[in-house]
């Protein structure tokens, strides 16, 4: 652990941690032993802590809770030992068992075990784990619990079977629909979320991943409902943005400068302390730009960061002109319209999109705290529309360019 100070990059010290120094070093003993060892191997836990807290300077127990849940219900995918030790052990229990069968059935035809004994076992040590992790779990994930069993069972004997005889059963195929663990509408269940990923044959690692988006949305659902208790408005609304469908996660454990974007460490450790609501300021102040509070987690400076959101905002542009460019060489940036000096409604000009129709394109970056209700993305778009109105009814429509505002939450949501 001490060694991964000497770094200096706090994106590769929580991707070694995780991968290297974490719960990741002991699962070959969750998944023999986990209900049995798990307080003993939870010492793991105490390397991605440390690392967390010297990354997240200002990390509130609520941050650290939230760290712990998966990327796409807005943590960082750190979960404990305790957490994952039991999906740990009765995922690999469930995918071995169609092997066991076979080698029972075996054994017992050569004489030297007698029939089902280990079977009988091995389903009696199923049986204790489910009853165990349906105990941990909520009851609306305790429901599920059966059904997504059933659904492991017999995806892992399917690839068993497909194993014995030779067939290819890695082709992307439909998901289940129990891999959606909750309601359809992020914004009224506090764990709605779906895995990403097509899973196709069951094996070890992906019927764990399963058992644990269930432990994810019990510990999302209590976390929910302490932040209602503590009227933690600020926290409800940014985890909500974190988990909506539409926002990138990618960029948390993204290393590789070949392929893509890498945050500067100083911005990487800022995204991370914002994104778990870390204290950045000793106590509440005033802003000195409209005089409104600046609270401690500085939430309030997606409003007024002027500076940063100008070189934020023409950072976006630059990207989106670049590819407009790719499609149409005559892609241009703020264009004045008629009579109007001081009003440009559009950042980019191009008929790269919309069916090769010239429009204008005015990009936006909004923020939760802008709003006092409703949907920050379409309030911003609504209040564009207001700003604009006179230019694009009398200049750009008659002159055959269509509008649109191209707004992101500071999250990443794209509106």
């Amino acid at each position: 652990h001490h060694k991964l100070t000497t770094l200096n990059d706090p994106a590769v010290e929580l991707k070694l941690a995780k991968h290297c120094l974490g719960e990741s070093k002991v699962q070959h003993l969750l998944r023999l032993y986990g209900q049995e060892l798990y307080t003993t191997l939870a010492t793991a836990d105490k390397t991605i802590d440390m690392t967390l807290t010297r990354i997240a300077t200002g990390l509130t127990d609520t941050g650290r809770q939230q760290a712990a849940l998966g990327l796409h219900i807005g943590g960082l995918g750190l979960r404990h030992i305790k957490d994952i030790a039991l999906p740990a052990e009765l995922a690999a229990k469930l995918t071995a068992r169609p092997k066991v069968r076979e080698l029972c059935t075996a054994l017992s035809t050569a004489g030297l075990t007698p029939p089902g004994q280990l079977t009988d076992h091995l389903d009696s040590k199923i049986a204790q784990l489910q009853h165990n992790l349906a105990t941990q779990l909520h009851s609306t994930e305790a429901s599920l619990l059966p059904e997504l069993i059933q659904q492991i069972t017999g995806r892992a004997q399917n690839e068993w079977d497909a194993i014995r005889h030779g067939i290819d059963i890695t082709a992307p195929q439909p998901k289940p629909p129990w891999q959606r663990l909750s309601t359809s509408s992020h914004e009224h269940d506090p764990t709605a979320h779906s895995d990403p990923d097509d899973e196709t044959a069951c094996n070890t690692n992906k019927a764990q991943h399963l058992l644990c988006q269930l432990t994810d949305n019990t510990r999302a659902r209590l976390l929910y409902l302490e932040q209602v208790d503590q009227e933690a408005t600020d926290d409800i609304e940014r985890i909500n943005e974190l988990r909506h469908p539409q926002v990138h996660h990618q960029w948390i454990y993204h290393i590789d400068h070949t392929a893509g974007t890498v945050l500067p460490p100083d911005i990487y450790k800022d995204a991370i302390r914002h994104r778990l609501g870390c204290q950045f300021l000793p106590e509440a102040t005033t802003c000195h730009c409209c005089g409104k509070l600046l609270d401690v987690r500085c939430t309030h400076t997606g409003c007024c960061a002027t500076a940063e959101a100008t070189r934020g905002h023409y950072s976006i542009v630059r990207a989106i002109t670049a590819v407009a460019k790719t499609i149409d060489p005559t892609t241009s940036r703020e264009e004045t319209f008629g009579d109007s000096t001081r009003l440009r409604p559009g950042d980019i000009i191009t008929n790269a999109v919309l069916d090769g129709r010239r429009v204008a394109i005015d990009v936006g970056i909004t923020s939760q705290a802008n709003q006092t209700q409703g949907d920050p993305i379409q309030n911003y778009a609504n209040t564009k529309l207001r700003k604009y109105r006179r230019i694009i009814e009398n200049e750009l429509h008659p002159d055959g360019t269509s509008f649109r505002a191209a707004i992101w939450t500071q999250e990443g949501r794209p509106g």
